[in-house]
């Protein structure tokens, strides 16, 4: 492991020093919870890089999980996109047709 400078969790005006970091846990900086400001996660450590996360906040597993959520959004959001235009088409489509012509049609789904 490299030689690195400790963090400090928790600083704020009434508790200027904060605590000092705990070795054996995970470095993410956690906010809310019971506390009004932030304080390190007790997990234990060993994911990520230099194994300083925990599984929870290993930032590579987190980038391939939002790599695979955005895939399926956008995937969401193609679909979504082709059905707007379906719509527009078929309005487009209904607007040159005569009224008395479109009661004739039937525009319910069976």
């Amino acid at each position: 492991m490299s030689k690195r400078e400790l963090e400090v969790y928790g600083a704020w005006a009434g508790n200027p020093k904060g605590r000092i970091e705990d070795e054996t846990c995970c470095i993410k900086d956690i906010w809310g919870g019971y506390s009004a400001g932030s304080y390190q996660c007790s997990r234990k450590r060993g994911h990520g890089p230099d194994g300083l996360y925990c599984k929870q906040h290993d930032p590579e597993r987190i980038a391939k999980e939002d790599k695979v959520k955005n895939e399926i959004r956008r995937k969401q959001y193609k679909q979504a996109e082709e059905k707007h235009h379906r719509t527009r088409i078929a309005l487009e489509l209904i607007e040159g047709i005569p009224t008395e012509e479109l009661s004739s049609y039937r525009l319910v789904r069976k």
